[in-house]
């Protein structure tokens, strides 16, 4: 389990209001019906950044967080309104499931997820 995991795992179990939170080296998105996703993209998310040396220099030796980040795909998680952990409802065949996270989501599965996620009931 990643340490960005942790953290935002700690933070799911909060509630939060339905919007947006910028949270560590991503963000995550609160929906009406309760639902939240996490989206992680730099380095040590389960992405194209995983390893990316820039980012893990000023993570790791200067103490902050990039500026600035893009990257192709992203690390996901999802929590029900109570902060559990529902990350595996989402997996289909062929994602790169690692520990309780989505990694490697493209925009497009994203879109999918979320349109998923919006259906839930309250």
């Amino acid at each position: 389990m990643s340490e960005i995991g942790e953290i935002i795992r700690e933070v799911a179990r909060e509630e939060m209001p339905p919007g947006f939170a910028v949270m560590y080296r991503g963000f995550w998105m609160t929906f009406e019906n309760g639902y939240s996703i996490s989206i992680q993209f730099c380095h040590g998310n389960y992405c194209d950044n995983e390893n990316d040396e820039y980012s893990r220099r000023l993570i790791y030796v200067i103490g902050v967080n990039p500026p600035y980040s893009q990257c192709r795909n992203a690390e996901i998680l999802i929590s029900n309104r109570d902060g559990e952990n529902i990350t595996h409802e989402f997996a289909k065949d062929g994602d790169r499931i690692e520990h309780c996270d989505i990694g490697d989501v493209t925009p497009e599965r994203l879109a999918e997820i979320i349109a998923r996620i919006k259906r839930r009931k309250k």
